[in-house]
């Protein structure tokens, strides 16, 4: 996979108020995971355009990216800009 592969066995609690610091601004975990599964989708977007890509491969990604967005919030986002 390129870059970071986001699997359905990571466990994520978004209600923890753990944060981090980076670049001056606090993020929660679920914003953290929120912006990694933009970049993810956006760069599986990008080499799913730049190579001969099954419809197994599309369907695929499609079966893994749709519930992490549901879970998100980023479907709207995602069917907007092609990704789903």
């Amino acid at each position: 996979m390129w870059g970071r592969e986001i699997t359905m066995n990571e466990h994520y609690n978004s209600e923890r108020t753990n944060t981090i610091v980076g670049e001056n601004k606090r993020k929660t975990a679920y914003q953290r995971i929120k912006a990694d599964l933009r970049n993810y989708a956006m760069s599986y977007q990008i080499l799913l355009s730049e190579r001969n890509s099954s419809y197994g491969d599309i369907l695929w990604f499609n079966n893994e990216i749709e519930p992490k967005a549901k879970r998100y919030g980023l479907i709207k986002e995602f069917r907007e800009n092609g990704i789903i």
